[in-house]
Formats: structure tokens, sequence, C-alpha cells
């Protein structure tokens, strides 16, 4: 039988679907991907066959194939590569988080310095950032509970929480990390 000659997708599909699905499988190690993408290339071919004179079928399906096949690649390779940024980043967090954690000495933590630092910024906060940041630390309740509490959106409470962190950075710079120690050990 001539490739041009198929009559119904069935006997396209029976004809060319095997072959295609291991063409696919053998680049991208992935057997329902490439079934997935042999499938799509047969439709799109049956769908050209319909509306035009196709003078070399295999060409033209070998060519879809390569297509999308180098299209997921080309994507598995862009989601590889933000996987590994994104293992980059929480590696360099961990590193900050235990470096931080280990020079932390007892004499600064429990320091009358520090504490009036925290307890001066507490005091400056709006009230009603200052609410919404006690609730979260010390009530432990989450920004949905919070803004139920306080008839205000969950987008406001984030607000409230990104305004105080703002200002605990700014009055205890290199003394940020005993924040968390502060309300531990005192509250």
């Amino acid at each position: 039988m001539a490739d041009h000659f198929f009559t119904t997708f069935d006997s396209l599909y029976q004809h060319y679907f095997n072959r295609s699905a291991r063409f696919v499988r053998s680049y991208l190690h992935d057997a329902q991907a490439a079934e997935d993408i042999a499938s799509e290339c047969l439709i799109k071919l049956w769908e050209k066959m319909k509306t035009a004179e196709l003078n070399d079928v295999r060409s033209y399906l070998f060519v879809t194939l390569k297509n999308r096949a180098l299209d997921y690649l080309k994507r598995e390779k862009l989601r590889h590569a933000a996987v590994k940024d994104m293992s980059e980043r929480l590696n360099r967090e961990l590193e900050l988080r235990i470096s931080t954690l280990a020079s932390l000495d007892p004499q600064d933590i429990f320091s009358a310095d520090v504490r009036r630092i925290i307890e001066k910024t507490l005091e400056e906060l709006p009230e009603k950032t200052r609410a919404v940041f006690l609730m979260s630390r010390f009530g432990g309740q989450n920004y949905k509970e919070i803004a139920a509490d306080l008839g205000i959106s969950v987008k406001g409470v984030d607000y409230h929480i990104s305004k105080a962190m703002s200002a605990f950075k700014a009055s205890l710079g290199d003394y940020l990390s005993f924040l968390p120690l502060y309300f531990y050990f005192y509250h």
C-alpha cells in the first residue's frame, strides 16, 4: 500500500504509530510522552492529508515528529534549569540559616539592647500592623484566620506582615535573625 493512499485514520495509525513512538522515545526516554507525541503527530498528518496533497507522507511525519520531540526536549531543558536554580537558591538559603544559627551568641540574643530595639520597633508599628504581626507570631494564626478576626483581606494581612518585617529589618539590621528567638524566649 502506498503511503498516500490511506483511506482511514485507523489504517494510517496502525501503519505508523509504533515506529513513530519508537523513534520519539529514542530521544525522549519517556514512553508516555513519546506515545502522546506520536499520536498528536499522526492526527496532524491525517488533518493535513484531508486538506492538501502530500507527495511524501513519511517525510512530513518525520519532520513533524522531530519538531515535536525537539520542543519537548527544549521544555525539559528549561524545566531542569529552573529546578536546578531553585535548588541552588534553597541551598544558599540553608547555608545562610546554618551560618546564622551557628553564629548566634547567647549574650547577643539576651542583650538588653536587642530587646529594647525589638520592643521599641513593636511600639512604633501602626496599631493594625502590630496586631496582625503579634497574632501571626504569638497567636500562631495563619493569614486567613487573622484576616477573618480583623475583618481584612488575606492580602491586607500579608501587607501588614511585610510592613512589620521591613520595620524590624531596618531597626535590627544584623540582629534580624534574633527576632524569632526574642518571641520564643520573651513572649
